[in-house]
């Protein structure tokens, strides 16, 4: 941040991290209290540690050149002034880092994030940009090409078929009713999980006929039926196989860079 105040003053300049020089330290090295301006690094026993990560003038928002390193706006003397939404693709991204959330994961479990700064901003921020069109607009996504069986019931006094809806992942296959089933279902789609289960399951759970332990709202209200849903949720399921395999490249890529 040096070069910023030197080559634009320091009026009106907010900074957004606590850490800076001490009030009597004239010099690149230091900490400071809560809401003093500073700006360097100091030496300490875990290394180098840049103690200041972004500052703010006006309606501006300023970066150090160290988190923009191979991106090509980052030219000159003036640092590559991310927007809010950049700042936003690039938290996503980390968030979704296996080797981020595995190191921090006792933390993570009971208190919020720290998000750390990896180079190469834009690459993180790109990834971030992708995961994001994905979660977003899963219902317009392609959908994946799944092999539908469809085999009717033996019963004919039924008047529905019964419901499954389970997943053999083994044999990549998930079960809809006792007339249709989806094949071809790739491995790679079950590994792209919220929380302790993948999409697809959770799709599958949500769908579930389940009745309401109250016997007036069991026999009044309860009109829900799989089978009024099952061409919608047969092509839910395909287009969140997309969002999965997709998902998973782009953080198979975080894991290989």
């Amino acid at each position: 941040m040096r070069e910023i105040v030197v080559l634009d003053g320091s009026n009106n300049l907010v900074y957004l991290d606590e850490s800076g020089f001490e009030e009597y330290v004239y010099r690149p090295y230091g900490w400071s209290k809560r809401g003093q301006k500073t700006y360097g690094e100091r030496n300490g026993k875990r290394g180098t540690r840049t103690s200041l990560i972004a500052g703010k003038r006006g309606k501006e928002l300023l970066f150090h050149n160290h988190y923009c390193k191979g991106d090509s706006r980052c030219k000159g003397e003036r640092p590559f002034t991310p927007t809010k939404l950049d700042i936003f693709h690039y938290t996503y991204a980390v968030l979704h880092n296996p080797a981020y959330r595995e190191k921090y994961e006792l933390n993570l479990k009971r208190e919020f994030p720290r998000i750390p700064f990896y180079d190469n901003f834009r690459q993180w921020t790109a990834w971030g940009k992708q995961l994001m069109d994905l979660h977003i607009n899963y219902e317009t996504i392609e959908p994946y090409t799944l092999k539908r069986i469809d085999i009717p019931t033996a019963d004919k006094n039924a008047k529905f078929p019964k419901v499954k809806l389970q997943a053999d992942k083994d044999k990549g296959v998930i079960t809809l009713d006792t007339d249709t089933s989806l094949h071809n279902i790739p491995p790679e789609a079950w590994e792209y999980k919220l929380g302790n289960r993948s999409a697809l399951e959770w799709i599958l759970d949500q769908y579930k006929e389940k009745k309401p332990k109250d016997q007036t709202i069991a026999e009044k209200f309860n009109t829900y039926r799989f089978a009024d849903y099952k061409e919608q949720v047969t092509d839910l399921l395909q287009r969140v196989c997309t969002v999965s395999v997709e998902t998973m490249k782009i953080i198979e890529a975080m894991e290989k860079y």
